[in-house]
C-alpha cells in the first residue's frame, strides 16, 4: 500500500508517471510553473513514486483537479 503525501515529486518522477499513462512529457520550465500554484499530492511506494494528484487554486473560492496519475502496476490496489 503506497503512502500519500502533500508533496511534489521531481520533474523526472512526475515526467515517468506521464510517459506511463500515456501523456507527453513536459519540459522542467512547464513542470516548475505547473507547480507553482498547485496543490499537490504523491503517493510513494517506498521511494518510488506511483501516483500523483494536482489541483490549481486561487486558494479562495475556486478549485480545478489537473492531474490524476497512478502506474499502471500499481492500479486497483485500493
Amino acid at each position: 500500500m503506497a503512502d500519500y503525501t502533500f508533496s511534489i515529486p521531481s520533474d523526472e518522477e512526475y515526467n515517468r508517471l506521464r510517459e506511463l499513462v500515456g501523456w507527453e512529457t513536459i519540459s522542467r520550465v512547464q513542470f516548475e510553473n505547473g507547480m507553482a500554484n498547485s496543490v499537490c499530492v504523491t503517493a510513494r511506494d517506498g521511494k518510488d513514486c506511483v501516483g500523483f494528484a494536482r489541483m490549481i487554486s486561487d486558494r479562495g473560492m475556486l478549485s480545478y483537479i489537473a492531474d490524476v496519475m497512478v502506474d499502471p502496476a500499481a492500479q486497483k490496489q485500493g
